[in-house]
């Protein structure tokens, strides 16, 4: 059995909160700092510690396993680690 989520697609007010709050925040860090370059910076760091929320993450089930494939590469986890 495979499972396909992404809140960002069933949650649209939410992402676009969220989007909002990144540019926000961005522009907030490079007033502070002074530099749009630490700006930008934090922005995509701040996007990047989300993706779980804006790209998809697909659980496949196994008899003895799982398995999640997300942005960041696919990761096998055995029923008995729980």
């Amino acid at each position: 059995m495979t499972v396909r989520i992404q809140p960002a697609s069933s949650r649209p007010k939410v992402a676009a909160l969220l989007c909002f709050g990144i540019v926000f925040f961005a522009w907030g860090v490079s007033k502070l700092f002074g530099s749009s370059y630490w700006g930008i910076g934090g922005g995509i760091l701040l996007f990047l510690s989300l993706s779980n929320f804006f790209f998809p993450t697909v659980y496949a089930f196994y008899d003895r396993s799982f398995k999640v494939r997300s942005l960041w590469g696919t990761r096998e986890y055995k029923y008995n680690r729980f």
